[in-house]
Parts: structure tokens; C-alpha cells; sequence
């Protein structure tokens, strides 16, 4: 199945997968061809949101043309932007280009429906879709709470009024 990395320390920390054991020939082919006509509409560096928004409805156009699913990995191939750049932009780091910004967003969203219709149905391993779409769709799974100072008189003086201080949620019993 894998096969242990020489070196690693006496607890031999992991195992890596050959992927050469494990995928087909016809998977590799496929992801090749698929990577290879993604690359063909790369034609430069896009610059404007124009030219960005035209080559993004070219990759999805092929996609579906090609029975395959367009992934954000494929918005950098063939934009000519690396993904590192292409999540910047989406965040307003780097080109301050709103218009970039919106088609990078609309493109992602588009995809993450993609991917979430296809985790809901089966086709996507769950934990594959749970990583992407921590990774590339800005979801999370943690629950933040916010604490306020109060002002006032009515500081708790010690632990235990402190405790008795927090509101107490409701069980789904209740």
C-alpha cells in the first residue's frame, strides 16, 4: 500500500502511497488530458476582470463540454494566475480590482456548489469535500463566542459569581 520513508526517526513517523500503486492508467491519462486542455486556455496572465471573467465561462464551458468538474486548481491553470495570487486577489490583498475580486468569488462559488451537490450525492469522498472546502471556500467548523467586558456595577466579584453569571444554554431536550 505505502512505503516507509527512510529516515524518519525511530518512531518512523508516517507512510507516504506510492501513487503509482494505486491509480489506473486510464486515471492518469484522464487527469493529464483534463490538465493539458486547461493549460490550452491559458494564453497569459490575465490582467483584467473582463479577461478573467471570459477565460473562467471558457474553462467551465470545456468542463462541461468534457464531463468534468472544474476546480479552483484549474481557475489558476488557466487564468495564468498561481492559486497563492488568486486567493489574495479574492481577499483584496493584491489588485485592488473589485472586478477581479467578484469573478474570482463567483467562480469559487460556483464550484463550491458543484462539489457540495456532488459530497451530498455520494460522489465525493466526505473528507476530500470537508478539506476543500475549509481550503478553498472559506468554511469552518468551529463556533465562536464572544465575551464583552461589562461596564457597570454589576462586576462579578469571584469565581463563583462569575459562573453563575454565564447564560445557560438550552439543551435540545428542553
Amino acid at each position: 500500500m505505502g512505503k516507509k520513508i527512510a529516515n524518519m526517526g525511530h518512531r518512523n513517523i508516517g507512510m507516504i502511497s506510492d501513487t503509482n500503486e494505486n491509480t489506473s492508467p486510464d486515471a492518469k491519462t484522464r487527469a493529464l488530458r483534463r490538465t493539458m486542455l486547461i493549460k490550452s486556455l491559458n494564453t497569459g496572465r490575465c490582467t483584467t476582470s473582463q479577461e478573467l471573467s471570459d477565460r473562467f465561462e471558457k474553462l467551465f464551458t470545456m468542463c462541461f463540454n468534457n464531463n468534468f468538474i472544474p476546480t479552483v486548481e484549474a481557475l489558476a491553470l488557466c487564468s495564468g494566475i498561481n492559486r497563492r495570487d488568486i486567493w489574495e486577489i479574492e481577499k483584496g490583498m493584491t489588485h485592488k480590482d473589485s472586478g477581479m475580486r467578484d469573478v474570482i468569488k463567483d467562480a469559487k462559488d460556483f464550484i463550491a456548489t458543484i462539489e457540495a451537490e456532488l459530497a451530498r450525492d455520494g460522489e465525493i469522498n466526505s473528507t476530500v469535500y470537508i478539506f476543500r472546502a475549509k481550503n478553498y471556500f472559506g468554511m469552518s467548523d468551529k463556533q465562536e463566542i464572544e465575551v464583552k467586558p461589562v461596564i457597570g456595577n454589576d462586576i462579578p466579584e469571584n469565581t463563583e459569581d462569575i459562573i453563575n453569571s454565564i447564560p445557560k444554554l438550552k439543551s435540545s431536550e428542553e
